[in-house]
Parts: structure tokens; C-alpha cells; sequence
């Protein structure tokens, strides 16, 4: 099939050249006639149009010779210049009130550092490809790592891209970067905890000691629920339903409480509820008990530790710090990144193994994309070598029985017939390849 050739737009009129000009043409399939325009060297063509008719095609060249005209003398008012900082402003007062409070301090975070590396002032309008190379690599030298600084450079974009749709910049080179991460240089993520690791954790702590409780309750619910440890610590004594037994004609059964996740504490924003399991009940009611103990009667469930912080719970910091000094104490060799958000992780991997259902897990933990599974579900070698005994119709721990060695008999190298010990033929007796488990 022969590709369709596009008719050529037909110009009617021309005034200057490349790069100060106005030409006049009539637009391919001949419903407009189009003034398109270019001063004082802007990348970007300015374009005015008119239904085409022959009254009109007379008005558009009388016009693009009168624009020339203008643009030529420098009546034409020349584009203010925006600068970075500007640049951020607008784009923080149009844009942030649609952003969670922490996406905002993000975005902050991330355009400082463009902002620090070519200054306030600098014009957004001149801003080029090579830039963006240089910026990656500043981030590189000062130790910000491949994450973080894609995060950075992706922030820098979607501004920039703002900034081209709202006709503040006249081009936009940067969306032309593309961040490129070696094989051997992409992150694998944090690791998870295992459960043996994690109960070792949890003994390292006395829910007695009130230097203890709010680290031992608060990873008890990460470890359980497998919740994020920033709503754990934000959750409201209002949004605990606690279990209870029950006996009906003799049976005893329990029926599991609910804890209610606000969308102001979620990551994502979500509003839901979760399951309340028996051991995360017991640690919201020792929380509960220290609460009366130490005459508490605000909000929340973990109230901050110190009186002076200005935080009104106990905080991720403090959390974090306890997690890490029961790791040590427990002889557990620290990982780099593993804090409490791996425990979410490892809440999800457990949930996976019993119910080989990777949805389910992610379900549990409150996530509904499929696809964080591919980076919350850790690879465990044990989870291979069931896979792997289950294909062979074997259990995990058996033992595979050998032949006795004097079962074996050589081999003759020149027929690969089995041979006896004296080097006649093998009998029926012979044990035969297919015989090997």
C-alpha cells in the first residue's frame, strides 16, 4: 500500500525571513487561512486563523504584513521572563490545593534542588537539555541515590510541563530527558523482615516498661496488620473496635474487631476499614490500659512520649530508633533501608504463602494495585524450595535416598552399556539410568 502523500499548504503571502517573520497560507484541506508568526527568536510560532474565504485571505495578508511590521520595529511587547522561583510559585498556587499535605512537602523537597543548583532567578525559558544531565549529576556527587534523584528530575518535569501548558515558558526542553538506570545500578528496594527475625524483635521489648509500650504496641500492629507505620501511630482510640468471644449452645467463637484507617493518615488517601487480628487486639489493649495509667485522655492512641515534642503522637523517628536498638539487641545484622515499613512487606509475603493469592495479600494490607506486589513480595528461598518439592511430589525436608555404592557399576566409556565389577555384561539386576531418582 502506498503511503498517502498530504497536499502542501499553499502560502499566500511571505514578509521577512527565519527567524523574524509572518507568512500566510491557506491550511491543508481548505477549511482555514493561517497567519503564523515568529520574533525576536522564540522557539515557540504564535498563529492567528479566519475561516477561508477570499474576503478573508485579503484581511490575513493585510494583517501578517501590519504584524511584521510590528514585530520588525519591536512595537510587539516583548514576554515577561520567569524565573524559577516564580515559576514554582504559580505552579504551588494553582496546583497544591489539589496535592495531599505530603505530596506538597515532597514536591518541595525535590524542587529545591533544582532550584539550589542554577539559582532563583535563573530564566525557566532557558533552561536546556544539557541542564538536566548536569543536575543528575550534582545529585549523584552529593549522595542522593538513583531513587531520589529520578523523583527529583520526574518533579522537575511535571512543573515544566505545568508551566508549557499555562503558556508561561516558550519551549520545554526538559521533557525531552529520559532517565536511564543501568541494570546493575537499579535498586532493588528495601528488604523485609522475616518472621523469626520479627519475633525476636517484639521479645526485645517489656510492654510493662513506659519506656517500651509505644514501640512495642505500635510494631505489633506494623507486624500484624501490616499497616504503614505513620497511620499506626496516627490511629484514633474512636477507630478501634475491639473483638470478643462469644458462646452460643455451648461453642465458643470469637468475633474479630475492626480498626478504622482515615484517608488523612493514608498514604494514598483511602478510607477503609481491617480486620482486627487476636494478637493486634491484645497490644491496642495494653496501649489502652498505659493510656489510663499515665492520665491520658486525648485522641489518640499512642500519645508522644515527651512532653515538650510538638508532635501530638509518638513519632516515626522514635519508632524507628527503638526498632533499630531491639535489632541490635536481638543480634540481628541490620539492613540498609529495613525499618518498620518492611514489616508491611513482611505482612504481605506471609499472607501470600498461606494463601498463594498475591492479590489477597495485598488486599490485607489495605493496596489494591497488583502491581506493588512485584516490589512488596520479597523473594524467600524457602518459598522456592516448597515450590520446587511440591513439583517433585516431595516435601520440603525429605531426604532423597541414593542407591547403596554397591549398588553402582562402572560404565563402559566406549558403548555406555553398564558393565559388572569384572567386566562382563550387566545383568537384569543392573541399575539402569531411568532406576536414579
Amino acid at each position: 500500500m502506498r503511503p498517502i502523500k498530504k497536499k502542501p499548504r499553499r502560502e499566500l503571502a511571505r514578509f521577512g525571513k527565519r527567524g523574524c517573520f509572518a507568512r500566510v497560507f491557506v491550511e491543508t484541506g481548505g477549511e482555514l487561512v493561517r497567519v503564523q508568526w515568529k520574533a525576536y527568536g522564540a522557539a515557540r510560532l504564535e498563529t492567528e486563523s479566519w475561516p477561508d474565504s477570499p474576503e478573508n485571505r485579503r484581511t490575513a495578508v493585510a494583517w501578517a504584513e501590519g504584524k511584521y511590521s510590528a514585530i520588525s520595529r519591536g512595537d510587539v511587547e516583548r514576554p515577561a521572563v520567569v524565573s524559577l522561583s516564580s515559576l514554582w510559585e504559580q505552579y504551588v498556587e494553582a496546583e497544591f490545593p489539589h496535592l495531599r499535605p505530603k505530596t506538597q512537602s515532597l514536591y518541595r523537597a525535590y524542587w529545591r534542588h533544582w532550584m539550589k543548583t542554577w539559582g532563583e532567578d535563573f530564566p525557566a525559558d532557558l533552561t536546556t537539555l544539557p541542564m538536566v544531565a548536569k543536575f543528575r549529576a550534582e545529585l549523584t556527587r552529593i549522595g542522593i541515590g538513583v531513587t531520589m534523584a529520578a523523583r527529583c528530575i520526574q518533579t522537575v518535569k511535571t512543573v515544566y510541563a505545568w508551566a508549557e501548558r499555562q503558556d508561561l515558558i516558550s519551549r520545554n526542553k526538559v521533557r525531552l530527558y529520559r532517565f536511564k538506570v543501568a541494570k546493575e545500578a537499579r535498586p532493588t528496594g528495601p528488604a523485609e523482615y522475616r518472621r523469626d527475625e520479627y519475633e525476636r524483635i517484639i521479645a526485645q521489648f517489656n510492654p510493662a516498661n513506659p519506656n517500651h509500650w509505644r514501640a512495642w504496641a505500635a510494631l505489633t500492629l506494623c507486624g500484624l496488620q501490616g499497616t504503614r507505620e505513620n497511620a499506626v501511630l496516627h490511629l484514633r482510640v474512636d477507630d478501634v473496635t475491639l473483638g470478643g468471644a462469644s458462646i452460643e449452645d455451648g461453642v465458643v467463637s470469637w468475633a474479630a474487631g475492626e480498626l478504622h484507617w482515615r484517608p488523612e493518615w493514608d498514604k494514598v488517601g483511602n478510607d477503609w476499614t481491617q480486620p482486627l487480628r487476636f494478637l493486634a487486639q491484645v497490644a491496642i489493649e495494653v496501649a489502652l490500659e498505659w493510656r489510663e495509667r499515665i492520665g491520658y485522655d486525648g485522641p489518640w492512641l499512642f500519645p508522644k512520649a515527651i512532653a515538650t515534642s510538638p508532635s501530638e503522637t509518638y513519632t516515626p523517628k522514635a519508632l524507628i530508633g527503638q526498632l533499630h536498638a531491639a535489632e541490635k539487641r536481638a543480634g540481628i545484622t541490620p539492613q540498609k533501608w529495613r525499618g518498620p515499613h518492611s514489616l508491611r512487606r513482611m505482612a504481605a509475603g506471609d499472607i501470600a504463602d498461606l494463601t498463594n493469592d498475591p492479590l489477597v495479600a495485598m488486599h490485607s494490607i489495605g493496596d489494591s494495585d497488583l502491581r506493588m506486589a512485584m516490589r512488596y513480595l520479597k523473594k524467600r528461598d524457602d518459598r522456592v524450595a516448597n515450590a520446587f518439592a511440591k513439583a517433585d511430589g516431595v516435601t520440603a525436608l525429605a531426604t532423597v535416598q541414593r542407591p547403596d555404592s554397591g549398588q553402582l557399576r562402572n560404565v563402559d566409556a566406549t558403548d555406555g552399556e553398564p558393565a559388572t565389577a569384572d567386566g562382563n555384561d550387566a545383568a537384569s539386576n543392573s541399575l539402569r539410568r531411568e532406576d536414579l531418582p
